[in-house]
């Protein structure tokens, strides 16, 4: 009378240790040595093979955005999926990229300043790589863990002009709480849809910022956002400083001692505060200097950092990585580098001031045309004692003498002071010699933001 009974524990018993047994198989699949998942530096190596746009990032237009999307989305046979969830105040699609079928909510927005579009041509490259690499054990690991959210450009009216702010005048970063702009409320909406577990937020800081008191530019500014005024941790704040660790490890390698720590004061107004205030685990990303790479640089730095960092969250190894590595990051010094400083050099400023030496700085600014073509403006930034402050490029020495005016035109000498847009570099013929303009060997001016190089650099 008992056998029907243990006979049914014994098939369920079977039946578990089979489910079991399937499983244990499945993960060792996942994590068998021939299944690793991609690492930075082949990832490093693989950028160039699904790079997309071969452009400068500033020159990418809404247009040529959509163009990109239309056709990544019919390479990948319909995985990424689009939909335009909003318009922008003069009318341009706000397209929503959605991928993956994983339980993980991730959310990656860019380019809600119009001039900051770096990261933009990233994602690009990253749905490029999930869509080219579609079966590999990587992108298979993502699409089974995680879904994506990814707004590539939230700001194409800023975008067109090469401009932060939108058609209105509005910064869409510090619309979260008065919702004025349509941008901003698509952003909104799209976050409260999905709700995600992680956020990336995505932009370009003023490449003359500082690493703490380094005097080396920033490349790249990462902040776990702030919910609350006092700076509070949460377990959603403990992820985010987590995924920063990832991200500073991960890249750390390739601009060395340049990763910063951005300002963690708590913005009411922004988008990133609020949305970290949600519950959402969520990152800043700031690109900066790009050195001698230029924008390409960062745009390689932003693909291979954000897919390890997606990679870190699919693997369940954000809760392994140790916070302090981010903590520990010197903090963004705004304005703490200038592109040209010249240290201890002669200024003759005005013709009732005794020539004086002093340290000058000169930084370049980056202005761009209807046709989005970029040309450098430079501006005496700053002048005055500048030894605790960094430079791309230094030129010191009593033998030069700046003035902000040419010698020799009949005119009265200008004064050099911060804001103007003149000034003549001269060099001494002889170091010992008098200062006087027989003395003197034009190296090269600025004049109305233009540099012209004259003598040998």
């Amino acid at each position: 009378m008992f056998f029907p009974m243990r006979s049914g524990i014994i098939f369920w018993v079977l039946r578990l240790a089979l489910c079991l047994s399937i499983a244990v198989v499945l993960g060792l699949l996942v994590r068998a040595p021939g299944a690793e998942t991609i690492k930075a530096d082949q990832l490093w190596n693989l950028w160039p093979q699904v790079r997309v746009w071969k452009s400068d990032p500033f020159r990418m237009r809404h247009g040529d955005l959509q163009r990109e999307l239309e056709r990544l989305q019919r390479a990948s046979g319909g995985a990424l999926q689009m939909d335009v969830v909003g318009r922008s105040a003069e009318g341009r699609s706000l397209t929503l990229v959605q991928w993956g079928s994983g339980r993980d909510r991730v959310f990656l927005w860019s380019q809600m300043h119009g001039d900051e579009p770096t990261a933009t041509t990233a994602l690009l490259d990253i749905m490029n790589f999930l869509t080219a690499q579609s079966e590999s054990p990587s992108v298979q690991l993502l699409r089974r863990r995680l879904s994506l959210l990814i707004l590539p450009m939230l700001n194409p009216d800023g975008a067109e002009r090469t401009r932060r702010r939108n058609s209105q005048g509005i910064d869409i970063n510090r619309d979260a709480l008065a919702l004025t702009t349509p941008e901003g409320r698509t952003l909104k909406f799209v976050h409260e849809k999905f709700r995600p577990h992680y956020g990336f937020n995505l932009h370009n800081q003023n490449r003359h910022t500082g690493v703490g008191d380094t005097r080396l530019p920033v490349t790249l500014a990462l902040l776990a956002v702030p919910f609350d005024k006092e700076g509070s941790n949460s377990a959603q704040r403990l992820k985010a400083r987590q995924v920063c660790t990832i991200l500073s490890e991960t890249l750390s390698p390739y601009c060395k001692g340049q990763i910063s720590r951005y300002d963690d004061a708590f913005n009411v107004r922004a988008f990133g505060d609020q949305i970290s205030a949600s519950g959402t685990a969520t990152v800043l990303l700031e690109s900066g200097w790009p050195g001698s790479g230029g924008e390409e640089f960062l745009v390689r730095l932003n693909f291979v950092g954000l897919v390890s960092a997606l990679l870190a969250i699919a693997e369940e190894k954000v809760d392994s990585a140790d916070p302090s590595v981010y903590d520990r990051l010197k903090q963004n010094q705004s304005g703490g580098i200038f592109d040209w400083v010249f240290q201890k050099v002669t200024v003759w400023s005005g013709d009732r001031i005794e020539p004086f030496k002093t340290d000058v700085a000169v930084n370049f600014s980056d202005v761009f045309n209807a046709q989005k073509v970029r040309r450098r403006a430079g501006m005496i930034a700053e002048v005055g004692d500048l030894s605790i402050f960094g430079a791309l490029k230094t030129t010191a020495g009593e033998d030069w003498v700046l003035t902000a005016s040419a010698l020799g035109s009949g005119s009265s000498r200008s004064e050099v002071f911060p804001g103007g847009q003149n000034l003549y570099v001269y060099k001494k013929r002889n170091a010992q010699g008098p200062l006087s303009e027989a003395n003197l060997s034009l190296y090269g001016y600025l004049k109305q933001g233009e540099w012209h190089q004259v003598g040998p650099q």
